[in-house]
C-alpha cells in the first residue's frame, strides 16, 4: 500500500481489508481491536498529534512571555 490520506482509506468500500493486509493482519482481528474505523484513524493521531497539541499551551507561555 502507497502512502496515502488516511481518510481516502476508509472511502473504498475495500479500505479495511487493504489496510488490513498493509500491516500483515485479517481484517476481523482489525475489527477485533477497533470498535469503528473513526478508532483507527483516532490510534496513531492520539500518541502522535494529541502529545504535540498538549505541549503547544506550554509553547507558547515560553514565546510569549
Amino acid at each position: 500500500m502507497k502512502a496515502e490520506n488516511a481518510t481516502n482509506i476508509f472511502r473504498d468500500p475495500r479500505g479495511a481489508a487493504r489496510l488490513a493486509d498493509a500491516v500483515g493482519i485479517r481484517q476481523p482481528s482489525l475489527c477485533h481491536h477497533f470498535a469503528t474505523k473513526d478508532d483507527i484513524l483516532a490510534e496513531p493521531l492520539d500518541g502522535t498529534v494529541a502529545a504535540s497539541l498538549a505541549f503547544r499551551p506550554a509553547l507558547h507561555d515560553r514565546v510569549h512571555n
